[in-house]
Parts: C-alpha cells; sequence; structure tokens
C-alpha cells in the first residue's frame, strides 16, 4: 500500500479543520464586507473611511454569533437575526463536509479562533465586540449548530419510523407558525410602507440610506419572531414602554429606526388577534397532524405523538424567540421582542388543543363514513334478499 493510500491521521484532519472552519468565517466576512463597502461607496467616501467599513461588517458578524457587542461601550445582545441564519448555514456545511470527528472539532476551534482575531482587529471608538466573549460564543455557535448539521441525520437513521415522523411532524409545526408570522408581517409591512420609507429618508436621505435599509432587511427575521410571540399569545415588547398584545396596547417611545413604523398603535383588535391565532394554531397542528396520522398504531399511540409533537414544536420556538430577543442598550431598551419562556407554554396548549381537535374530527368522519357504509350494506342486502316481508312492502 502506498503512501498516498493511507488516510490522514486524526492530527492531520484536525489541521485541515481549523483551516476550514477560519475560512468560514473569512467567506462570512468577505460577504457582509462587500455588503457594507457597496453601502460606503454609494453616499461618498467623505464620512469615513474603507477599514473603518471592514470593521464594521466585523463588528455585524461577530453579532450574529448572538454574543454581544459593545456600542459606544455599552453592551448590546440584540443581533440582526438574518445575519444568524446565514452564519448558521455557512458552520452546518463546513460541519457536514468534515472529515471525521477530529475534522470537526478542529473546524469548531478554526471558527472560534478566527472570531477572536476578527474582534481584538475590529474595534470602532468604543464600539467593538468583547475579544473572549466573542470567541466563545462563536466556538459555542459553530458546535451547537454545526453538532446538529452534522450528527442529526446519522441520529436519523438509527431512530425508529415513529421518531422520524414526530420530528418531520415538529418542523412542520414550526413552519406553520414561521409562515403565518412572515405573512402577517408581509401585510402589516406593505401597509406602513409609506411611514417607513418617510422615516427612513428622515434618518438618511437620499442614497445614504441604504445602509439603514440593509440593517432592517437584516432585522427581518427578528420581526418574524415577535411576531410569532403575537400569534402565541404573550405578544412582544419594544423596550420598557411599548408592548403589543392581541389584548392590550401599550405605546411609548420608539427608538427612530425604520422598521419600527410598522408597530401598531391605537386600541388591540381583540377578535382579529384571537382569530389569527386560533387559525395559526390550527394550520400548524394540521400540517403536524397529517405527517403523525399517516402510521400511528392507535388512538393513544396518535394521542402520545401529538403530545410530543406539541412539546418538541414549543421548545424549537422558543428558542427561536430566544435567539430574536436582547437589549438594544440599558434603560427602557434592555428587553425587545418576545419572551420565550411566555411563548412555549402557550405554543405548547395551541398545538396540543389543535392536534386534539383534528383527531376528534379524524375521527367523526370515520363514525359518519362508518354508518354510511353500513346503510349502504342494509340497502344492498334489502334488494337482494326477497323475503316475503320486503316483496310485501316493494308491492304496497
Amino acid at each position: 500500500m502506498s503512501a498516498e493510500e493511507y488516510p490522514a491521521g486524526w492530527l492531520t484532519q484536525f489541521r485541515r479543520g481549523i483551516f476550514a472552519g477560519l475560512a468560514n468565517i473569512v467567506v462570512a466576512l468577505s460577504v457582509t464586507a462587500a455588503i457594507a463597502l457597496a453601502a460606503w461607496l454609494i453616499p461618498g467616501p467623505d464620512t469615513t473611511t474603507a477599514v473603518s467599513a471592514i470593521k464594521a461588517a466585523c463588528i455585524v458578524v461577530l453579532s450574529g454569533h448572538l454574543g454581544g457587542v459593545k456600542l459606544n461601550g455599552t453592551l448590546v445582545t440584540l443581533a440582526p437575526l438574518l445575519v444568524t441564519v446565514g452564519l448558521a448555514w455557512l458552520s452546518g456545511n463546513g460541519a457536514r463536509r468534515a472529515d471525521s470527528t477530529s475534522g470537526f472539532i478542529g473546524m469548531c476551534a478554526g471558527y472560534g479562533g478566527g472570531a477572536a482575531i476578527l474582534a481584538s482587529w475590529a474595534r470602532l471608538g468604543q464600539t467593538h465586540a468583547p475579544v473572549v466573549r466573542s470567541a466563545l460564543a462563536a466556538l459555542f455557535f459553530a458546535v451547537l449548530v454545526g453538532g446538529t448539521a452534522r450528527y442529526l441525520p446519522v441520529l436519523g437513521e438509527r431512530l425508529s419510523d415513529r421518531w422520524n415522523r414526530i420530528g418531520r411532524a415538529v418542523l412542520l409545526a414550526a413552519l406553520g407558525y414561521l409562515g403565518c408570522a412572515a405573512a402577517i408581517d408581509a401585510v402589516v409591512v406593505a401597509i406602513h410602507l409609506h411611514e417607513i420609507a418617510a422615516l427612513t429618508q428622515r434618518v438618511s436621505p437620499g442614497a445614504a440610506g441604504l445602509p439603514v435599509a440593509l440593517l432592517g432587511l437584516a432585522a427581518t427575521p427578528n420581526a418574524v419572531m415577535a411576531t410569532v410571540g403575537y400569534l402565541a399569545g404573550p405578544g412582544f415588547a419594544v423596550g420598557s414602554h411599548t408592548s403589543i398584545s392581541m389584548f392590550t396596547v401599550e405605546h411609548g417611545r420608539l427608538p427612530i429606526f425604520p422598521l419600527l413604523a410598522a408597530v401598531p398603535t391605537g386600541q388591540p383588535s381583540t377578535v382579529l388577534g384571537v382569530l389569527l391565532a386560533i387559525i395559526t394554531a390550527l394550520l400548524a397542528s394540521a400540517l403536524a397532524y397529517r405527517q403523525l396520522r399517516a402510521g400511528a398504531g392507535g388512538r393513544l399511540v396518535l394521542l402520545a405523538d401529538v403530545a410530543l409533537t406539541a412539546g418538541l414544536s414549543a421548545v424549537v420556538l422558543a428558542v427561536l424567540v430566544a435567539a430574536a430577543n436582547g437589549s438594544a442598550g440599558d434603560g427602557t431598551l434592555q428587553s425587545i421582542g418576545a419572551v420565550w419562556w411566555l411563548v412555549l407554554p402557550c405554543v405548547l396548549a395551541g398545538l396540543a388543543v389543535g392536534g386534539v381537535a383534528w383527531m376528534v374530527t379524524d375521527a367523526l368522519v370515520f363514525a359518519r363514513g362508518v354508518i354510511e357504509a353500513a346503510d349502504a350494506t342494509k340497502d344492498d342486502a334489502g334488494e337482494a334478499d326477497p323475503s316475503p316481508r320486503t316483496v310485501t312492502a316493494r308491492a304496497s
């Protein structure tokens, strides 16, 4: 056997993983820096330097790991979730391509080390990402997201068909909530598009408003998760003076940010809000129930699957809500978004009740079909059996 045919040792695979992790964070920085430089060029290069634009891109990338950044010396944990989604795709793709577990560990180490290097370099006055906090957040992010992407399919192959069916139902239920929230956000933004555009021009007139618009686009998933909190019941908050739910609306002073122009004002439409919450829960539970009933062994097993799906879906949505939540400074902006520990039981209750409702509906439809089949069998038997009573009845 030649030397080329021997597989690489664990140390070689670990070193390759380190370079792969560094490459992932370089790719993320390159894409973000290209967008930042484009936004820097359009207004004109007379306000800041190109290096500052690249450093700002570094800070945005590091904030996507949900470790927080220091904005003028104040810790800000609220991150644009679209950046987090992009980083999750890069980490998951890199973890799946790793040759072995050693390569995956090396990738996570390289990713965390690259984040530490970027954090130590990217400083704009008092605005920066803390080095240790950023490195640990990036390392945890790579381990969690990459490990899920790498080992969840392996776990799915070892699980039974029932658990795989529950996993697919959890995914469909979560997508049901996210899809309804995204649709509602699209309608609300379309209604308030004029106010959003006017506020954008007020903040940065002309082409200078492009960075603000891009930041609003990156924060769109945060708005979707806030709407999930609204549909679940608890609602969401924008600081300590503004809270929105289907039952109450408290409107205080909001930061000057264009996307916040779509925040509802005035009295809440409780009937419409409750109706939207019910439709969302029924739709999400219907998507999950259709997957569950395909291979259920009996009513009790199906009921247990509905309960498990409701609980796991609530956990998934609560994690996403927690990722979209955060603080934008001290004082009145310490909490922005929905509260995950309130969303969890509400989603659990909604999906459980919806699943039971679809089970009852399915049972009633089945019972009606049995009764109709029995009546049809009775009629066919009466026509085929020429007994004296039947003949007399026909003659009369």
